[in-house]
């Protein structure tokens, strides 16, 4: 579906343009923090040469509940105590290796261990939104440090700040306990915006935040901090399901929501605007998952089409993504499509759609009220649909926001700005699914031994595979294809992560991947050739060492790096079907043979004219008088799809009269009229007693095709409209014999 009517167009732009864009709810937290602090003592406290070098040590510091955290400058000079507004707080620490003499530094770095708890209903919260650690004394969100601070979450590593780092020093009369609140001890702030992931980070009840602090010249201080949660929440909870039966079909969630054959392009969504969008974006698109631009399926596409290959086929049941009130409408480019109107102000569309079994399908009638998962029609071929990348049937599922705006129910999962966001006409979008994609985020302690299991991917690390912390992120991504290759079911992201957030592309030692595919569609596909492939651009592809077991239905494979894998095979059948045609009074005959060892025909395809396309069934009759075009094409299990082929047929009605200048007597016309009804008579005769069914081609019709297709040409095999070749023969010889017969009769 490429085009949209010029009326709908003009709806859909003014909605863009007038219409207020959609803004999310934004919901401040702010969760009290439990403080407490690690032991202070010379042989306790981790030294270190250099910033950041043993920050492992530090984290391990036990809490002393002892130790007073806001302690109001125990260990500060004593002119920089006084000049803290009263009511102010901080903490401050000694420098152990700091002599004494104020003019120089002492040679290491002393690291202490902070640490707080909150708790946290996260389920009140959006899929998005910011951490903010700052003073409270502050009016802007910064931290007061001096010198150093690293900052985790949840064991997640965050920021590190400081004056190695990223710090600000206030510059306030040069002075040391001069700075605006003095609680900082020196004047060195930084922004206490803690990065995106420390929102993924949250987690429901308990929450701990780890702190590591490090001093390097004479004392150190850190002001009293607080925490503050803000959640944009979108504008409507998450309330659809996909539009057709995949459980019934034998697939989860993740695997049927992952088999796209277009996606929505976050670029350029302007197919249903009839947009033209920049020629350096054609051909391309970005998806949900990355802000890297691809060459995928397709171009401003506007929403998802499901097919084939998520075991959506054609004429299975579409059903209600949510409740709402469906309507109908009709276009060349969408066919039958089927809009619902949700409470919460969303609407969703479902286009191309058969023509039988529709919930609604007059236009000028009321919206229909249905039920979540209620079937409002079957899953068709109508309207515009045929780009090569989209063989077969398919459903074409979109969702407006409330205020008219095309979005992504998957979301937008880059830390990335979301390019149809920014754009002046777009829309932020939200994932809208009532179930989750399979994804996984779990720490991988050094020097361990554990399984992570992800869809059908299954990670197995050893005790030597890692000899550091890291935290193991794994997300599952939608099918991919390469050259002759072709997914068996998701692929998969994997990615890793060091105690400081640096990624970790290459392990110390091997870890197993094993993957199951079990009920995944296998059709078409060489087992021989089933390997677990990774690549680092999702274009180029390389096979890793694999083993199969074909009973069970497991690949794996020892591999000691991490990045884009999948499970992939070449396809054992990369050939279309051929249909033929044949032509026998008003009807056209089609009939479509795979190759040999093939997957077989799954359905023809075709449509007359302008009309929409439709599966074929029966011989296709054409009355109309004037010249016509029928074109075709058949698709195989294997999705294959034959080129579009095409047959032209002229039908004319015989009105022509007499020419002014030939004259025909009385008798003449009796004559010829006994001559007729003589042969009539005759074949009349003959025709029972040859026992041939004949249906005579009517005077006036010529049927001319673009491929050789005679007038009486033989019907396929089976479609009982056509003649042995031979008893077409013994007809005419007969019929040419009765008019010999007449001509010597009527020349006495």
């Amino acid at each position: 579906m490429r085009r949209l009517s010029l009326g709908l167009f003009f709806v859909v732009l003014w909605a863009m343009i007038f219409a207020p864009s959609a803004q999310a709810q934004t919901i401040t937290v702010k969760p009290e923090l439990t403080w407490q602090r690690s032991t202070e003592s010379n042989d306790k406290t981790v030294h270190e040469s250099h910033p950041a070098e043993n920050l492992p040590a530090a984290l391990v510091l036990p809490m002393d509940p002892d130790q007073v955290v806001w302690d109001q400058g125990m260990f500060t000079p004593l002119a920089n105590s006084l000049a803290v507004p009263a009511g102010n707080y901080w903490a401050s620490w000694p420098q152990y290796s700091w002599d004494g003499n104020p003019n120089r530094c002492g040679p290491i770095y002393y690291l202490r261990h902070f640490q707080a708890k909150f708790n946290l209903d996260t389920s009140m919260l959006g899929k998005s939104g910011a951490v903010i650690l700052s003073s409270p004394y502050y009016p802007d969100n910064v931290i007061p440090i001096n010198d150093n601070i690293y900052i985790y979450l949840n064991d997640n590593f965050l920021t590190q700040l400081g004056t190695s780092y990223k710090a600000t020093y206030l510059n306030v009369n040069d002075q040391h306990g001069s700075a605006p609140y003095a609680n900082e001890t020196d004047g060195w702030v930084a922004n206490g915006q803690m990065p995106e992931m420390a929102y993924s980070a949250l987690k429901s009840g308990e929450n701990t935040m780890d702190l590591i602090t490090g001093e390097w010249c004479q004392w150190g201080g850190m002001g009293k901090l607080a925490l503050t949660v803000q959640s944009e929440v979108p504008d409507v909870a998450a309330f659809l399901d996909l539009p057709w039966d995949y459980e019934s079909a034998g697939l989860s969630f993740t695997d049927a929501a992952l088999a796209i054959n277009a996606f929505f392009d976050h670029e350029y969504p302007f197919l249903s605007l009839g947009l033209e969008e920049p020629a350096s974006a054609a051909g391309t698109i970005i998806n949900f998952q990355s802000s890297r631009r691809i060459n995928g399926s397709y171009s401003s596409h506007d929403g998802y089409d499901y097919g084939h290959l998520a075991r959506a086929n054609l004429g299975d049941p579409i059903l209600a993504a949510a409740s709402g009130c469906a309507s109908y409408s009709y276009s060349p480019e969408t066919g039958n499509a089927i809009t619902i109107a949700h409470p919460n102000g969303y609407q969703t569309k479902n286009f191309h759609l058969e023509d039988a079994d529709l919930v609604s399908s007059d236009s000028a009638k009321p919206c229909v009220d249905v039920t979540q998962h209620q079937m409002v029609g079957r899953l068709g071929y109508t309207g515009h649909v045929i780009p090569a990348d989209e063989p077969g049937a398919h459903v074409h599922f979109m969702v407006y926001n409330k205020d008219g705006v095309v979005v992504d129910p998957f979301g937008w999962q880059s830390p990335d700005p979301d390019p149809w966001e920014t754009y002046p006409t777009g829309a932020k979008s939200y994932y809208l699914w009532q179930k989750e994609i399979d994804n996984l985020d779990k720490s991988l302690p050094a020097n361990s031994s554990l399984s992570f299991k992800n869809g059908h991917f299954t990670l197995t690390f050893f005790d030597q595979t890692s000899t550091q912390d890291l935290k193991i992120n794994l997300q599952s991504a939608p099918e991919v294809r390469s050259a002759n290759l072709v997914s068996i079911g998701p692929s998969l992201w994997a990615t890793a992560t060091d105690s400081l957030g640096g990624l970790v592309g290459t392990f110390q030692n091997s870890y197993m991947m094993e993957v199951d595919f079990n009920g995944l569609d296998l059709t078409g596909l060489n087992l021989d050739t089933v390997a677990i492939y990774s690549s680092q651009d999702g274009k180029t592809w390389t096979k890793e060492t694999t083993t199969v077991d074909k009973i069970n239905k497991v690949a794996t494979t020892q591999l000691n790096h991490f990045t884009y894998f999948a499970l992939m095979a070449a396809k054992s059948d990369t050939t279309a079907p051929q249909t033929s045609s044949s032509v026998w009074g008003y009807k056209v005959t089609l009939a479509a043979a795979d190759n040999s060892g093939g997957t077989g025909t799954s359905y023809i395809l075709y449509k007359v004219d302008d009309s929409d396309w439709q599966e074929y069934t029966e011989p296709v009759e054409i009355t109309d008088e004037g010249q016509h075009t029928i074109e075709y094409f058949a698709v195989d299990n294997a999705d294959n799809q034959e080129e579009v082929k095409s047959e032209t047929i002229e039908i004319k009605t015989d009105n022509q009269t007499q020419s002014d200048n030939q004259t025909v007597s009385d008798n003449q016309k009796t004559t010829e009229n006994n001559n007729q009804n003589l042969v009539t008579q005759l074949i009349s005769a003959v025709a029972p007693a040859i026992e041939v069914p004949f249906t005579p081609v009517e005077p006036g019709i010529v049927l001319a095709a673009s491929s050789p297709s005679p007038i009486l040409a033989p019907a396929a095999a089976g479609t009982g409209v056509g003649f042995p070749w031979w008893i077409i023969i013994i007809i005419l010889s007969f019929i040419l014999f009765c008019l010999a017969m007449v001509y010597l009769i009527s020349d006495r």
